[in-house]
């Protein structure tokens, strides 16, 4: 049976995130109004503003205003709409779409979704209305597996036709005029187009415009008996803009400065409260996971919460889901990590609620010591590490709540240490959605790390180290990247030369003619230790988008890259090879068929063997974690490792270099969080799949005679597994053998060649044990230690020739030693495991010490085995001996 290892502190989180708590008030209807790029300072940041006077004056004594909403998300209109709708990270930038082709939908599904799924409700339940195709493109539906055109939203947009607000506020009153509406998102965007103009006027007086258009549609939906009092409206925006002195200040917007992250809400409906201001933080990841609960709607995917502050009932609601998101493991020696950002809902975040979780484990994933990256005011993400069993680096990104921009935070923890060291601090200056990626030479010296990679903006960061990730020099001036926002990106050393695999955007500008020409999968080379490189060269090149690279490679210095590709309609993993250190690589090969799609690859090598896990998605909401061996372009041995009832997914394998890895995943019943498992997996042919093993022996006494020694092995091979000729056995320090070892198979005696090097014994068989169920019992003349030794476990395994993986026995194999009893009248029993029933009380001789001491002995038996006794009274107990020290 598996054995799975969660996260510490979900038994927390299991108790915070049930489903939601039933709805004090019945909204049926939800409308969300994106007034786009309003700057808080135009907007809500002083609530006797005149410029949204319509607002405050009639619709905000009706609900409640939050004044300190903030932008997590890259502060441009794509992306963060995609944060409105998804409560999750976008996974692609801003950009300017073509409407036949949807490449940047994210990567979990919208609101949208959730309702046609939950309700079984027509397209035309949802809309997404706007005057800029930024909004109205590529938002209605997600490309997760299972969702996506079946379950999309309806959109009116009109490309011709995208200069006036008055526009969208028309389609609204028409779409009103045909369908009753469950959900409908609004933007309208001259605010914004008017500012990139430099048209002051324009720009405040298209948000007061939009704020009495507003209001007039909440009197509407109050008139109209479908939706009064069953309606909840919400105001806010997607971005602001730069704050004075940043850049040009009001005109543009897209960096962390508090000007372009700073935002508001305004709600009201039913179960809202009202006449209330609130400066508590919240952020754009909150706002889907809020309307799922007015909605009533199973919405699990989301990294938000419930924004409590605005609900009546709001001391009855759990804040959300949590748990761990995005592990990523690394490990050398017997030191394994992982990290992941873990979430706890029902703390604020600026007290902590979003942290980035470090676990360390030194038994093979069997237990873990959790470590917390700090405490304060922030938001921790995208975490990195890499170890080489002594040293720790742990690397992510920072975001102060309440503060300005990201900053790039690695710690360090070495031997000598006491704690964790931070090594590097350097803030970011993009807005781009960042991705840390490790790069490990293999020396095992250097360490190449990416944070900021918007290559739209130029702003491409690196950070790179030569002694262990002790000091760090910042990054370079050229970009090595030739393509739009690279994604995923992740590196590896093959030879001399550095590889590094990411997906992108097929032009290197967004105002190209061709203006959405997919994303590929492209990578970069560099022979001088990541400090020029050139690319980046495509791996795919077709009509669907190529996504999530994974690189590894194997110990022939082959270069696999696994990716997941839409090209066939659903998402499915393909491969590549490179033979030549990534000038060249293979045509891509299609590995998996999962009947809604594949995607989320990670690799591991052991030896010359590839392994490829990733989820799968055979139904809606439940999706598996599977793992296989590369085998050409094609897979062998594909197997389900998590197949909940729910969702299992992201997974990460760490190998162990013996034919097996730990397998690590999230996993969800998507009603309580997401825990973070672990699993060892055997990697490769083993000798056999399982051996259970019992040592026994009589009790030794330390510098005593010599004793018998028996090993029993019972052994269990599948179809595959290669059978054994060799068996190990190491005892515990002190102890040793003697030449003479007797085996037998099944009970008859086999032939066999035994070495004994001290406490070490090795026995090859003449001919091999290949069949199921076999029971192998090694005998041999064991030497006891010199001195008194506590029970310690032995180590035993089974080879088969020259192949590089055995299999461990399994079991209780512990070997001590009781000391001596010369001069000492105390007495005890044996230490062996397995010893014989009873006590063995004895003196110098093995006898009992005295005429005396038989009669105690007698006496004992008599009171304990007196006639009467219940069946399994235990046996005779023998005074303690004092051991020597």
């Amino acid at each position: 049976m598996r054995r799975l290892f969660p996260a510490a502190l979900v038994g927390l989180l299991c108790a915070l995130a049930a489903p939601h708590a039933v709805r004090a008030q019945e909204v049926d209807h939800v409308f969300v109004v994106v007034i786009d790029g309003l700057r808080a300072e135009e907007g809500f940041a002083d609530p006797a503003q005149p410029l949204l006077a319509p607002l405050v004056d009639e619709l905000a004594p009706l609900g409640t205003l939050l004044t300190r909403f903030e932008i997590r998300d890259q502060t441009h209109t794509l992306p963060s709409h995609q944060s409105l709708l998804t409560g999750n990270y976008a996974d692609f930038p801003n950009f300017w779409p073509d409407a036949e082709r949807v490449h940047f939908a994210p990567r979990t599904p919208t609101l949208f979704e959730a309702y046609r799924l939950a309700s079984g409700a027509g397209e035309e339940s949802c809309w997404v209305v706007s005057n800029t195709p930024l909004a109205g493109h590529d938002l209605v539906a997600s490309a997760m597996p299972g969702y996506g055109a079946e379950l999309a939203a309806s959109r009116r947009y009109d490309p011709e036709n995208l200069e006036e607000d008055e526009w969208v506020w028309e389609q609204v009153d028409d779409i009103l005029a045909e369908h009753e509406v469950s959900l409908m998102l609004i933007n309208v965007s001259e605010v914004d187009r008017k500012a990139h103009e430099l048209d002051w006027d324009a720009y405040t007086g298209n948000a007061t415009d939009a704020a009495a258009a507003t209001v007039a549609l909440w009197d509407r939906l109050q008139a109209d008996p479908a939706y009064r009092d069953r309606t909840a409206l919400l105001v806010t925006t997607d971005h602001g803009r730069h704050q004075e002195g940043v850049e040009d200040g009001w005109v543009s917007h897209g960096c962390g400065c508090r000007g372009c992250r700073r935002s508001f809400l305004l709600a009201v409906g039913p179960g809202i409260r009202a006449d209330r201001v609130s400066e508590q933080i919240y952020s754009s990841l909150d706002l889907a996971p809020t309307l799922a609960h007015l909605l009533g709607l199973p919405f699990p995917y989301h990294r938000g919460r419930v924004i409590t502050e605005i609900l009546e009932d709001a001391d009855d609601v759990l804040p959300g889901v949590g748990g761990h998101f995005g592990p990523r493991t690394t490990g050398a020696g017997a030191l394994a990590v992982r990290v992941s950002e873990w979430d706890d809902p029902s703390q604020a975040e600026e007290d902590g609620g979003q942290r980035v979780m470090v676990e360390l484990s030194e038994d093979g994933g069997e237990s873990w010591s959790s470590h917390v990256t700090g405490a304060g005011p922030a938001i921790q993400r995208t975490p990195a590490a890499w170890t080489d069993g002594e040293v720790v680096v742990v690397g992510w990104l920072e975001l102060a709540a309440g503060g300005e921009d990201w900053t790039v935070r690695v710690r360090r923890r070495a031997p000598t240490d006491d704690g964790w060291d931070e090594v590097l601090e350097e803030p970011m200056v993009g807005a781009s959605t960042p991705v840390g990626n490790l790069v490990l030479t293999e020396d095992r010296d250097g360490l190449l790390w990416l944070f900021e990679n918007n290559a739209l903006n130029e702003r491409i960061r690196w950070w790179s180290s030569e002694d262990r990730g002790d000091t760090w020099s910042v990054g370079w001036d050229d970009h090595p990247f030739e393509r739009y926002f690279p994604r995923d990106a992740q590196a590896v050393e093959v030879g001399d030369v550095w590889l590094m695999a990411y997906s992108a955007h097929a032009e290197k500008w967004r105002w190209q003619e061709d203006l959405n020409d997919n994303t590929e999968i492209y990578w970069l080379r560099s022979d001088d230790g990541g400090h020029s490189w050139e690319g980046g060269y495509p791996v795919t090149d077709d009509d669907a988008p190529s996504i999530q690279p994974a690189v590894i490679v194997d110990g022939d210095d082959t270069v696999h890259l696994v990716w997941a590709d839409a090209r066939e309609g659903a998402f499915q993993l393909y491969h590549a090879r490179s033979t030549d250190d990534g000038v060249t690589f293979s045509t891509p090969a299609r590995l998996t068929s999962g009947s809604l799609g594949a995607w989320e690859p990670a690799l591991a090598v052991d030896g010359d063997r590839v392994h490829v896990t990733w989820s799968q998605f055979d139904e809606r909401d439940r999706a598996s974690v599977w793992m296989a061996r590369l085998d050409g372009d094609s897979l062998t041995d594909e197997r389900p490792i998590a197949s909940p009832d729910g969702v299992a997914r992201t997974p990460t394998l760490l190998p162990f270099g013996d034919c097996s890895a730990l397998l690590s995943w999230t996993e969800s019943d998507l009603q309580g969080p997401w825990e973070l498992l672990s699993t060892p997996e055997i990697t490769g042919e083993r000798p056999a799949r399982e051996a259970q093993g019992q040592l026994s022996a009589p009790p030794v006494i330390a510098g005593g005679p010599a004793f018998e020694l028996k090993l029993t092995v019972d052994v269990t091979l599948d179809p595959g597994d290669l059978g054994f000729d060799r068996v190990t056995l190491v005892l515990p320090d002190g102890f040793g053998a003697e030449e003479g070892v007797g085996v037998d198979v099944d009970g008859d005696p086999v032939d066999g060649t035994a070495t004994v090097d001290g406490g070490t014994i090795a026995l090859e068989l003449t001919e091999p044990v290949t069949h199921d169920g076999a029971r192998v019992t090694l005998r041999l003349t064991g030497l006891p230690p010199a001195d008194a030794a506590p029970p310690a476990q032995a180590v035993a395994e089974l080879a088969r020739g020259d192949h590089p993986c055995a299999t461990p026995v399994d079991g209780d194999l512990p070997l001590g030693a009781e000391a001596s009893d010369e001069g000492d009248d105390d007495d005890s029993t044996g230490g062996g495991l397995g010893e014989t029933e009873g006590c063995r009380c004895s003196g110098a001789n093995g006898a009992p010490a005295s005429p005396l001491g038989w009669l105690a002995l007698l006496v004992l038996l008599a009171v304990r085995w007196r006639p009467g006794s219940p069946s399994g009274s235990p046996g005779p107990r023998c005074p303690r001996r004092r051991r020597r020290r």
